[in-house]
């Protein structure tokens, strides 16, 4: 939406800047807002202060200075004074300081987390999930994670989240097992069959993702992962009773169903994340995507064969999802082995020289 030449969030923002700078007026006894009958030298004064107080209360003073000019543009007044090179130096002057800002940014970012945590929640949530209070839940809960790692799926095109009405989770009829003799078999048909099912590849059908349905496939030969997921996965539909509409990772228990939602994923991955070293606030879903196209630039994939997996509109998008160390002459340590990203590399992305608030920081690059 296009409000008066710009979109509709930045309107939004400029006219609360431009609803602070009338607060701000107001206060000061200032009746004329946009400063018609003021001197030029008094005009000045009052955007350098107003400037200056917005700095302070955390405010950008050139977004401010930016709504500020929107508003006067937009009643046709003259925004000559915006140009002035007072003002100009003034607004640099208050600007922060660049590599700070680039830093808090880093520091918001989300780790590529790391298959060592994956092998760590499969341990735990499903090797040993019958010594977890509801193993149903734990091993919903680790094959969701391992799904999200594998197929470098976001958490909303496998988990429930209320707030879609359902729409993104997956389905047990989203599910198709393949056998060595090109037998097709759903997942909910699996506990029926009544022959040794030898799996040799799996497609998932996710029917809402950001750009459109599409379909994932995991195969036995990519690698220890994609093997594992899929003997799981085979296993869950063998054990879990189903109906045909009904949910994939959700169960049953005292007659209340249990679902897999991304609050599951993230409280598990934080856990298991803090356990190896890692640092809560940077560890997410998310970052299981980020992982996994990470790894797979490290283990020598094209970026085109990265996006492809990842189902990412264009390359440049898919590229931000490679990160490294700018400060390792091998960027993940591991890339001439193709084992992809370790805890260590994951751990490397944290420490820096640079001290924020206490907390040090790395910079973060493309592979």
């Amino acid at each position: 939406m296009i409000n008066r030449g710009v979109t509709f969030g930045t309107a939004r923002n400029y006219a609360r800047s431009f609803d602070r700078w009338t607060e701000f007026l107001i206060f000061r006894g200032e009746i004329d807002i946009y400063m018609s009958a003021m001197e030029l030298k008094d005009q000045i004064s009052l955007l350098c202060l107003f400037m200056s107080s917005m700095a302070r209360a955390g405010h950008p003073a050139e977004a401010e200075l930016a709504g500020i000019r929107h508003g006067f543009r937009s009643a046709v007044m003259n925004t000559d004074i915006f140009h002035h090179p007072a003002l100009l130096a003034a607004k640099r002057s208050l600007a922060p300081d660049p590599r700070a800002v680039s830093l808090l940014k880093e520091a918001r970012k989300r780790i590529p987390i790391p298959y060592a945590v994956v092998e760590d929640i499969r341990n735990k949530l499903w090797v040993k999930g019958g010594e977890q209070a509801d193993p149903l839940l734990a091993r919903m809960t680790y094959l969701g994670i391992a799904l999200g790692y594998a197929a470098t799926l976001r958490v909303s095109e496998y988990a429930y989240d209320s707030n879609t009405k359902g729409k993104h989770s997956l389905r047990t009829d989203d599910l198709f097992f393949t056998d060595k003799a090109s037998r097709v078999v759903v997942a909910h048909q699996v506990r029926f069959v009544d022959y040794p099912l030898e799996v040799a590849a799996v497609r998932i059908v996710v029917r809402s993702s950001k750009n459109g349905s599409k379909n994932v496939y995991l195969t036995k030969d990519s690698n220890l992962l994609e093997a594992q997921l899929i003997e799981d996965l085979l296993s869950w539909c063998k054990d879990s009773p189903m109906a045909t509409e009904e949910m994939l990772f959700s169960r049953t228990r005292d007659g209340r169903v249990k679902k897999l939602t991304p609050r599951l994923v993230n409280e598990a991955l934080k856990e298991h994340g803090i356990g190896l070293g890692l640092e809560e606030a940077r560890v997410s879903s998310h970052g299981l995507r980020i992982g996994a196209c990470t790894s797979m630039k490290a283990a020598g994939c094209d970026v085109e064969d990265v996006q492809e997996c990842s189902g990412h509109a264009s390359v440049s998008s898919a590229e931000i999802y490679m990160m490294s160390s700018q400060y390792d002459h091998n960027p993940l340590g591991v890339a001439a082995a193709g084992k992809g990203i370790t805890v260590q590399d994951a751990r490397g992305l944290l420490p820096r020289q640079d001290c924020i608030g206490g907390v040090q920081y790395k910079r973060i690059r493309r592979v």
